[in-house]
């Protein structure tokens, strides 16, 4: 029997990396290199290792990417994001239940509570420059223009 191998696409800023996981031993070959050996930083490969801890899946797959674009860390972020659809092709329960698909409807918020404060004296918050009467400062009834005339 076939072993399963599941392909992903992740993407972040002009980076692109295409990501195949199969159940392996937690092998990560970059463009056909060593993951040590493909990014220097050690935060470069904290960012492609959170998916993998958050999930608790550290060490059960052979990772192959294929990147391209950007730089250094747009690579990582491309890899991470890649890595994450990947195993959620591997197990939809790894996704937060919290959120939920764009494509429902949302569920409607409390309202907010208006402020039961006092407002200073002779102050209007509808009306320009606080003034009650709706007038400017030269008594002039304001129109709705965004300057005094």
């Amino acid at each position: 029997m076939p072993e399963k191998v599941y392909y992903a696409t992740g993407k972040r800023k002009t980076s692109i990396a295409r990501v195949w996981m199969r159940a392996g031993d937690g092998k990560i070959k970059v463009n056909e290199q060593d993951l040590n050996h493909y990014f220097k930083l050690g935060t470069a490969k904290m960012i492609i290792f959170q998916p993998l801890e958050l999930t608790g899946t550290l060490g059960q797959f052979d990772i192959d990417v294929t990147v391209e674009g950007g730089g250094h860390k747009g690579q990582a972020g491309a890899i991470r994001h890649g890595i994450t659809r990947g195993l959620l092709a591997v197990k939809a329960s790894f996704e937060n239940p919290s959120r939920r698909p764009a494509s429902l409807p949302g569920t409607p918020g409390k309202k907010s509570v208006k402020s039961t404060a006092k407002k200073a004296p002779g102050r209007d918050s509808n009306s320009p420059n606080g003034n009650p009467n709706g007038e400017n400062k030269k008594g002039k009834v304001f129109r709705g223009l965004p300057f005094f005339y």
